[in-house]
């Protein structure tokens, strides 16, 4: 996983990123993908470290949710 240092310079709030990433992967979006492969791309967005760990664990919810519901119609288009 990478956080590039374009929106978020210091190491400090890199890794907080990270983890919250990883987290909320871990929690929600593997009982999900279980079954699928998917390489998924986080980009960051300019203030992204202004947002608490709970509001971004929210924001990641609801990208968790949209990802499932694009692959589900991308499996049943098949």
């Amino acid at each position: 996983m990478v956080v590039g240092k374009k929106n978020t310079r210091l190491a400090v709030n890199r890794n907080k990123i990270k983890r919250i990433f990883r987290e909320s992967y871990r929690k929600i979006a593997i009982s999900m993908f279980s079954n699928d492969c998917l390489d998924i791309v986080i980009i960051t967005r300019p203030g992204v470290i202004k947002c608490s760990s709970e509001e971004l664990f929210g924001q990641l919810s609801k990208v968790w949710l949209k990802l499932r519901e694009k692959v589900s119609k991308v499996r049943n288009s098949v």
